[in-house]
């Protein structure tokens, strides 16, 4: 996107062509930022953001080659281009189960130190992206006590911080003790 009118059609008219050159397949991450509803226009800027996204309508629709789009937030993109999209396949939260193992499989075992209660972290219901940054989280925490490894204790404070830009707090296996 530019802030000048007409330059980010011109970007997009090379990104496609290039692409179209080499029947590359597009990905679109957070491709809500850019498919997004049009907006009423009340001035300057709204006219020609509608503009773009029209001409980015036009030109997805006119390629040839597989276009990925991911989002989080389907609900914004404009009912047209909705209406181009030949699939939407949607993935669900992961359920207690698979949140257990992605606890497990994304802590390595030569970081790990005691035991650590997989059941009861994966109780806390996250996405595969927020375990990420919990396990981040509790590795800065655990570098910050100058610790080369990961214990239970940096892992529940890391999921406390996480769960706090929610407003929700522990799971129940944690204020019980268990």
């Amino acid at each position: 996107m530019d802030q000048y009118v007409g330059e980010t059609e011109k970007h997009l008219a090379q990104l496609l062509a290039g692409a179209r050159e080499n029947r590359c397949v597009l990905l679109f991450d957070e491709a809500d930022a850019l498919f997004s509803r049009r907006a009423q226009v009340s001035g300057g800027h709204d006219k020609y953001a509608n503009l773009s996204t029209a001409y980015l309508l036009q030109e997805i629709e006119q390629y040839e080659g597989v276009a990925l789009l991911s989002t989080n937030l389907l609900g914004s993109f404009d009912d047209a281009f909705l209406r181009r999209l030949q699939y939407i396949i949607r993935f669900p939260q992961p359920d207690a189960a698979l949140r257990e193992q992605l606890w497990q499989r994304s802590l390595p075992a030569v970081r790990l130190c005691g035991d650590i209660p997989y059941a009861a972290l994966a109780q806390a219901e996250l996405s595969p992206a927020r375990i990420h940054a919990c396990i981040r989280s509790a590795a800065a925490i655990a570098l910050h006590e100058g610790s080369k490894t990961l214990d239970a204790s940096c892992l529940i404070r890391a999921l406390r911080l996480e769960l706090e830009k929610d407003s929700r707090s522990l799971p129940h296996a944690f204020l019980r003790g268990d």
